[in-house]
């Protein structure tokens, strides 16, 4: 597809107006931006790895001409790109559901290898808008790369979803247990590769074994994501030569992390008690309690 009809497609030709984007921005206007991971993001790794990026900021700080410069990187090495707005989304979510054509537009969204959602978090969303929006996100979890900008921190994501059960306390865990798996990986820098993947199979492990819970299966993938990122971040700060590539780290976790799975069934099945006494066949009536005992 040419380019200019690929930009066309994913609505970045007006946002564009012919610039090279990416060579247009001051990133001496932002010292604390890391220029290296931008400009290595724009080899479009991520997008093969169906990987995410979220970029958290105040209004005027670049996340949106950064992730249209992404975007367009896209575009010319060939992906199908998405642009759209978080409240956009979510109006046409919403009218697709009313009109009964929802399956099909998420399915649309979930074969695009690239969608941008801009403005998170700067229109409030109703209940039924930021459910939508969280389970189209959800579909498109290893099925395409999602790049998302916001202007709240995480610990603020629970007034976008207006929900705690979507953000709130699995979201605070998560991340507290993320922040100590970075504080142990710079004391463990210099650790050889072997070692270090050894104790994250530990880290991970320990993690699936207690959070491996129905229905939690997307938050024990982002915990793995989290791990394997900042795992690539700690082999290339050992020295500017290295060569740590998104392939190799890739290689790495499925050599030592274990993929996220369902460990522990639902809670009437997990403590369900069986005896051939309670049994049809055993000709004898199954035990029913009340408040005055045994029946």
């Amino acid at each position: 597809m040419p380019i200019s009809r690929a930009l066309s497609a994913a609505q970045l030709s007006t946002l564009l107006e012919g610039r090279e984007y990416l060579e247009t921005f001051d990133f001496t206007a932002i010292p604390t931006l890391n220029k290296p991971l931008v400009l290595e993001l724009t080899r479009c790794e991520y997008v093969v790895a169906r990987e995410n990026i979220i970029a958290l900021g105040n209004s005027g700080t670049g996340k949106t001409h950064i992730a249209v410069a992404l975007g367009l990187a896209a575009c010319q090495r060939g992906f199908p790109v998405g642009f759209t707005t978080a409240a956009g989304l979510v109006h046409q979510l919403t009218e697709a559901k009313d009109e009964r054509r929802l399956l099909r537009l998420q399915a649309q969204l979930t074969a695009v290898k690239l969608l941008f959602v801009d403005e998170l978090g700067y229109v409030p969303l109703s209940r039924t808008g930021a459910e939508l929006l969280f389970e189209t996100l959800s579909q498109r979890h290893e099925r395409g790369a999602t790049i998302v900008t916001a202007n709240l921190p995480f610990e603020e994501w629970t007034s976008i979803f207006a929900s705690e059960r979507l953000t709130g306390a699995p979201l605070d865990r998560l991340q507290a247990k993320l922040l100590a798996v970075k504080e142990a990986m710079r004391r463990r820098m210099h650790q050889p590769t072997p070692q270090q993947g050894g104790w994250l199979r530990q880290v991970v492990t320990g993690y699936l074994a207690y959070h491996a819970v129905p229905v939690n299966i997307r938050a024990l993938q982002i915990f793995r994501d989290c791990v394997v990122d900042r795992w690539r971040r700690s082999l290339r700060r050992r020295g500017q030569r290295d060569k740590t590539t998104w392939e190799r780290i890739k290689r790495l976790a499925d050599d030592y992390l274990p993929r996220p799975r369902i460990l522990h069934p639902w809670p009437e099945q997990r403590f369900a008690v069986k005896h051939p006494r309670w049994e049809p066949y055993a000709g004898m009536p199954p035990v029913r309690f009340c408040a005055g005992g045994a029946q």
